[in-house]
Parts: structure tokens; sequence; C-alpha cells
């Protein structure tokens, strides 16, 4: 048993060592998000979203994260529809620069 956690932690070091050396440069990925959202004056709202991150840590997103990328669209639909439904419509039409600057991290 021992033996067997000894292999897999190291297979997930090598590929997580892999993924390190394979992309020494920074790259920033995006991906799009579609999702509706109830704002606080209960008006359904379809939004449309790109996001674009970059991981800084291939080790930990390869050791801690069963998939990476699909884990990072659920976190960006969640906090933009978490933001979005504290504000009313008017708010959301009106403050997209104000909505931007609150989703960047």
């Amino acid at each position: 048993m021992n033996s067997f956690v000894n292999d897999i932690f190291e297979r997930i070091a090598a590929e997580a060592s892999r993924l390190a050396h394979y992309n020494k440069r920074s790259t920033i990925t995006s991906r799009e998000i579609q999702t509706a959202v109830l704002t606080k004056d209960s008006v359904t709202v379809s939004v449309d979203a790109v996001v674009y991150y970059r991981v800084s840590n291939a080790v930990v997103s390869v050791a801690n994260v069963e998939n990476a990328h699909h884990s990072t669209r659920l976190l960006a639909q969640t906090t933009l529809r978490n933001m979005l439904g504290t504000k009313n419509l008017h708010e959301i039409l009106g403050d997209r620069e104000s909505i931007s600057n609150i989703m960047q991290v």
C-alpha cells in the first residue's frame, strides 16, 4: 500500500515538473463564460464574460486541483453571479467599469 501511494506521488511530481519546465514563459489563458443571474430587483439577466488567467504554480495546480481550467471557470461564474446578484438592473447596466474592476484579482 505504501509503495502504491509513493508511486502515485512520484507520478504527480513528475507530471508537475514536466509542466513547470514545459513552459517557462508566462502564458495567459482565456475562457468564455455564460450564466444567468437573478438581480436584486428580481430580473433575470443573461451575462457573457471572458476570463483571463495565468497559472502561477504548476505543481500546486496539478497536485491540488483535478481540472484547473474547469475549476477556474466555475469560480469565475460563481463570483460573477454572486456579485451581480447584489445589484439591481440599473446598477448593472450603468456601472460596467466598476463591476469589471471588482472582478479583477
